[in-house]
């Protein structure tokens, strides 16, 4: 297979005038989580701008974890069961949980398989297409990306060029478009892949992969790929040196998120391609944070570190016209609340925000939040679905 060359383009973040220091205002709410410092002067604390109903997935003892939402609020991710197996999982409201691989045909090269179990599913967009990866059940730990299309019922294992394992991105591994993008190991660098209606892309990178948006653009761990508008095209490579910004996130208009070095620690950002300005989203003098995610309003969820303790994490959404939003202020929990939201089990809080959508007809995004906590030593996770109410 012809692998296309790429240009390289340097991109450093180290000249100091290139970094817009924010002043976000935390927003406050009712006081649970501690988002806000209070009003000044007495005042008393200022209302969120959004409130959100909670729906738990997942229950304790369990281990649930799920990846990706869409517009649509199907829920995906991966079940691990007593004895370690995982399986893939789609849930929504109606249908509640269900075992991907109870519904979906496996094919590999063409053929029907029953080799393969779908391990995890990562992604879903809004025709409900899902990319995710598939575990060899005759050898376990050699993992295989694949795309669940439910219009045919068939699960398509990626091709694979090696024995070696390849997994799907991260975070936003298949777009509206059906692309997949997945990623194998190759010494000091990874094969990068990404199957797409009009060919398949093959490329070498410095490091692994979070997603793909839907204008070409792949971001992994310390670069942005530009792909050409055919496999044979030259794709262009934004490296970032090893001290420079972490991206994560990448929107359709090329906005990135993720974190960057600052005074020690790291800060979550927001980086703007018109401008070339990378925004520092945290004006706290101390504490780490963290963006993950950016959708096309230019909303990053991420986290707060070390706001209390050196332990803590609060789930955040880094906003342009709200500020900072902490997720414990804006969540209405039930009077007689049964989730795990806040409740005190081993391990604190520790939740962490796996995906968000695009704003709906409220201004706001739903969000998907993941915890992690402890029984009697055993890890254990759910996840929650917050569904942003109309103002």
């Amino acid at each position: 297979m012809k692998c296309p060359s790429f240009r390289i383009v340097a991109f450093c973040f180290a000249i100091v005038a290139c970094i817009l220091m924010a002043s976000p205002v935390i927003a406050q709410g009712n006081g649970k989580g501690g988002g806000g410092n209070g009003g000044g002067g007495g005042d008393p604390p200022a209302q969120p701008p959004v409130h959100y109903t909670i729906t738990q997935i997942g229950s304790l003892g369990g281990e649930l974890l799920a990846f990706d939402v869409n517009a649509d609020k199907t829920v995906v991710g991966k079940l691990v069961d007593a004895a370690g197996i995982e399986n893939a999982f789609v849930w929504t409201s109606e249908s509640g949980l269900q075992n991907l691989n109870d519904v979906a045909t496996v094919m590999v090269n063409g053929q029907v398989s029953d080799s393969w179990r779908l391990a995890s599913a990562r992604g879903i967009n809004s025709s409900g297409q899902i990319a995710g990866n598939a575990e060899e059940i005759a050898n376990p730990g050699h993992w295989v990306a694949y795309r669940y299309d439910p219009a045919t019922g068939i699960a398509e294992l990626m091709p694979t060029f090696s024995t070696e394992n390849h997994r799907c991105g991260e975070y936003e591994p298949i777009n509206e478009l059906g692309e997949l993008v997945y990623y194998a190991p190759d010494g000091d660098v990874e094969n990068i892949y990404v199957d797409s209606p009009i060919g398949f892309f093959e490329y070498t990178a410095p490091g692994y992969v979070y997603g793909l948006n839907n204008t070409g653009q792949v971001v992994g761990n310390l670069y942005v790929l530009e792909l050409g508008n055919s496999p044979e095209d030259n794709a262009v490579l934004t490296d970032y040196p090893v001290d420079g910004p972490r991206p994560r996130g990448i929107n359709d208009l090329g906005q990135l998120t993720g974190s960057f070095d600052f005074k020690g620690g790291q800060r979550a950002f927001r980086y703007e391609p018109i401008t070339g300005l990378l925004e520092n989203l945290d004006s706290r003098k101390n504490g780490n944070s963290y963006g993950e995610h950016i959708n096309l309003s230019g909303d990053v969820s991420g986290s707060l570190w070390g706001k209390f303790s050196p332990g803590d994490a609060i789930p955040v959404l880094f906003t342009e016209d709200h500020g900072v939003i902490a997720l414990d202020d804006t969540v209405d929990l039930p009077e007689n609340d049964l989730t795990l939201w806040d409740a005190a089990v081993e391990g604190g809080a520790r939740r962490s925000i796996e995906s968000m959508t695009n704003r709906d007809a409220t201004g706001f995004p739903t969000i998907l939040v993941s915890r992690y906590f402890y029984i009697d030593g055993v890890p254990s996770r759910v996840s929650f679905l917050l569904t942003p109410k109309s103002r």
